[in-house]
């Protein structure tokens, strides 16, 4: 059982390191010179809402993270319609409550830090974060039979953060935020309430310039590079008024609760999208789901498929777009709500081929299944 929840942790992991690689590729291609280093402290409380583990969550929790950034230099013009973001990888390791009911959890994530506002010695960002997380203690009937959070040793790690970055000296940032956590496997396995958490960080940002080294390599250097980028033009967001038109299919496994069998799920989607600029988008879109698990009260095997109908949101950078999808049900709903959700990264791998790896959810914000997919789009 837990081997096939690292085969679907794995998938994911490769999905964002290849996605890492590429940039970096892309990077080096255009001479990136410019990266900063940072240590970043987090505590706060968390949101659960299970049943066993109020006790051991009491005390809340604590993480240190320490993330590699690059930024992009001015011949990459995407940039500059989003303030000039940094993007790069991190880890992440935390003490969220008792270890013997939780483990000691670590992750390793991929992140972008966008600007919000004018570029100056201080300015606000918006930085999520996505990755793996691992070293989870999960929930066994017998051993660890409290942990009703947790259902898989790995799983999902995303954060939110919205903060703010101060200018120290010419190398050294000091960074805070407020943000959100969310360690889950999606229902992979169960139970599944997953660890939410909301807190504050503090950090210090140290930037520096690769190519110092090739230029004055002295201990004492006469001749200093800048260690942030200089002059970068920051760019309004452009209309471009695309007419979309996409194709996805993806598949993905449910557990249910007390139960061993592994459950197959599938959806195929038929989306229409407004690309209003560069940025946003704006869509329409028809959902035909299958749910191997509603066998269990559903046997009759045409009562096993789902329709739906959404709207959705998607904020496009670089190759990705970030989607959100709020769905209704065309057909009776089998006891999962009168609507769901659909949050998901999407990758470009080139002009009309995409890769997608999105959570459908229940009623409110539970997980329903993880969806990993592929896709086809095409413009007019």
């Amino acid at each position: 059982m837990i081997r096939f929840s690292f085969s679907q942790n794995v998938i994911a992991l490769i999905f964002i390191l290849c996605i890492m690689a590429t940039l970096k590729m892309k990077a080096q291609e255009m001479n990136d010179k410019f990266r900063s280093l940072e240590l970043k402290l987090h505590s706060g409380f968390h949101i659960y809402s299970g049943k066993s583990l109020n006790d051991a969550l009491d005390n809340g929790y604590g993480a240190v993270e320490i993330r590699l950034g690059w930024a992009v230099p001015k011949n990459e013009k995407w940039t500059h319609y989003y303030n000039n973001p940094t993007y790069g990888f991190g880890v992440y390791s935390g003490a969220l409550g008792n270890p013997d009911l939780l483990g000691s959890p670590n992750a390793i994530f991929g992140f972008v830090s966008f600007p919000i506002g004018k570029p100056d010695k201080h300015v606000f960002v918006i930085e999520p974060s996505l990755g793996i997380t691992y070293d989870l203690k999960p929930h066994d009937p017998e051993t660890n039979p409290l942990n009703d959070a947790i259902g898989s040793r790995a799983g999902v790690y995303f954060d939110l953060n919205l903060g703010g970055v101060l200018w120290v000296n010419r190398e050294v940032d000091f960074t805070y935020g407020f943000d959100l956590s969310h360690f889950s496997n999606g229902r992979t396995f169960t139970p599944n309430y997953g660890l939410n958490m909301a807190g504050f960080n503090v950090g210090l940002r140290y930037h520096f310039n690769r190519n110092q080294n090739k230029i004055d390599n002295s201990f004492v250097p006469k001749t200093i590079l800048p260690s942030r980028p200089q002059g970068l033009p920051v760019l309004k967001d452009t209309l471009v008024r695309r007419h979309l038109y996409s194709v996805y299919a993806a598949i993905g496994t449910t557990q249910l609760n007390n139960r061993d069998d592994r459950f197959f799920n599938s959806t195929i989607t038929l989306e229409y999208a407004y690309k209003r600029s560069v940025k946003h988008s704006y869509s329409l879109g028809i959902d035909l789901m299958y749910d191997g698990s509603l066998i269990v009260d559903y046997p009759e095997r045409s009562k096993q498929y789902l329709a739906g109908i959404h709207p959705g949101y998607s904020f496009s950078f670089w190759r990705f777009d970030m989607k959100a999808q709020l769905g209704f049900y065309l057909t009776d709903n089998r006891g999962k709500g009168v609507f769901y959700m659909r949050p998901a990264l999407r990758y470009h791998i080139n002009k009309n081929i995409f890769a997608q790896v999105g959570l459908k959810t229940l009623d409110g914000g539970a997980a329903d299944w993880v969806e990993y997919g592929l896709g086809i789009s095409f413009q007019r």
